[in-house]
């Protein structure tokens, strides 16, 4: 094979990678900067890929799919754990609002 077949392949897995590397480290914004981008080169390769007659691009295909899911029970469990997070906050936020509420209740009202 030649490097530009491998290309391709090669830059999905560094873009998985620095996916990974981003989810691990939290940041949040610059992951959804870069999803977009990884899906469509992801589903772009793997569809060239299995249009291609030739054996050895279908192994090529076969390795990259399993080098993607060997890290996917890691990236679907720290989304999780975000996800998670997020609804707590979301549930402390509105306990606050609703203290808040109750507060305000009690104070005498003043007319103009």
């Amino acid at each position: 094979m030649t490097d530009s077949s491998n290309s391709p392949l090669q830059d999905i897995l560094q873009m998985h990678l620095t996916l990974l590397e981003t989810l691990r480290r939290e940041e949040w914004e610059v992951l959804a900067d870069i999803s977009p981008a990884y899906s469509q080169a992801v589903e772009a390769t793997i569809a060239h890929l299995q249009q291609s007659a030739e054996a050895g691009k279908k192994e090529e295909l076969a390795r990259l799919i399993a080098s993607l899911q060997a890290s996917e029970a890691e990236i679907g469990r720290r989304l999780q754990a975000r996800m998670q997070m997020l609804r707590e906050n979301m549930l402390k936020l509105q306990h606050g609002k609703t203290g808040c509420r109750y507060y305000a209740e009690q104070m005498p009202r003043r007319f103009a």
